[in-house]
């Protein structure tokens, strides 16, 4: 019964880390062109809007990925 409930929690960790997998990339997608539309205003030159939204881009794409692996933990760790 016990092993049960252990599966079930690594189920739910690894369903939460698929959708990180796969909504990351999308979401780092967005805030890069978002962010490079508003800091293409500030800057004249191409270089420097580029290399902020890729930094914007990271962080996005990091953080969401982290969220969505520590939601997987959480709810495992509820169910247990």
């Amino acid at each position: 019964m016990k092993q049960a409930k252990e599966e079930c929690v690594l189920e739910e960790v690894r369903l939460y880390l698929l959708i990180g997998i796969l909504f990351s990339p999308l979401a780092a997608c967005v805030a890069f062109a978002v962010s490079y539309k508003e800091y293409s205003r500030h800057y004249t030159d191409k270089k420097t809007p580029a290399k902020l939204a890729l930094r914007s881009a990271a962080a996005a794409f990091i953080i969401f990925l982290a969220v969505a692996l520590a939601g997987g933990l959480a709810i495992g760790l509820l169910l247990k």
